[in-house]
């Protein structure tokens, strides 16, 4: 009797903006709003600025004192961060952007760093057993879902620590679940090759360094957005 591969899966990490860290009125009327720190420094920075003219003119502290819409945008703007766009960023969990499609994860080891994860996988697990298909690298498991997890996670901005571990626990548990020892020892050697091919080698350095910074940069251009702070 054949049974259905187990199915890894985790725990998905937030997929939404973190929740808002600082809102301002607009001198004239409106508000300002900011979810990303840079952002949210920006209004600490006018409001603080305001609130020190408040001093010298003998008027009262105000806890939200108003800015200048335009003085913000320009601040805002001047904090682009290298190689971003306000209207083309790239996806991001939890973000969408008009016109844009959402963002999706790679599942195990597609995309722009395909070749290391493979190679780094084969090259520390015995290829007599790998099934020539990432996602389902041994019989009876499938971790497809703790791999698209971990992508998110990572692109959510979440620690890579973090994200990481919970990727090797997933499969581990997975693993587990296949009820014959041979097998299962068998399946935690890929789990730990993967474990180790996204935290300990060069390459998942630098693709954590892009997730990273495009987290930033959609952040960035999502508030550019909402405060119609133009291009």
């Amino acid at each position: 009797m054949t049974f259905p591969p187990v199915i890894v899966t985790a725990p998905l990490p937030p997929t939404t903006l973190p929740a808002v860290q600082v809102t301002a009125t607009r001198i004239g009327g409106g508000s300002v709003l900011c979810r990303g720190d840079g952002c949210a420094g920006i209004l600490v920075s006018m409001q603080l600025e305001a609130n020190l003219e408040n001093l010298t003119q003998d008027m009262p502290l105000l806890d939200d004192a108003p800015v200048s819409g335009p003085q913000f945008c320009s601040s805002l703007k001047a904090q682009r961060p290298p190689g971003c766009s306000s209207i083309n960023p790239p996806s991001s969990p939890g973000i969408n952007v008009p016109g844009r499609p959402a963002y999706q994860p790679n599942k195990c080891g597609t995309g722009r760093f395909a070749n290391w994860f493979l190679d780094f996988v084969l090259g520390v697990t015995s290829s007599q057993s790998y099934s020539d298909n990432l996602n389902a690298p041994f019989a009876g498991v499938d971790f497809t879902g703790a791999c698209n997890s971990h992508d998110q996670c990572w692109a959510s901005g979440g620690a890579r620590a973090t994200c990481d571990i919970q990727f090797r626990d997933s499969m581990i548990s997975g693993c587990q679940q296949l009820g014959d020892f041979s097998a299962s020892a068998t399946c935690q050697g890929f789990a730990g090759s993967y474990h180790g091919a996204v935290s300990h080698t060069n390459p998942s350095n630098s693709a954590y360094a892009v997730s990273t910074q495009e987290r930033i940069c959609v952040v960035w251009a999502n508030d550019m957005r909402e405060n119609s702070c133009g291009n």
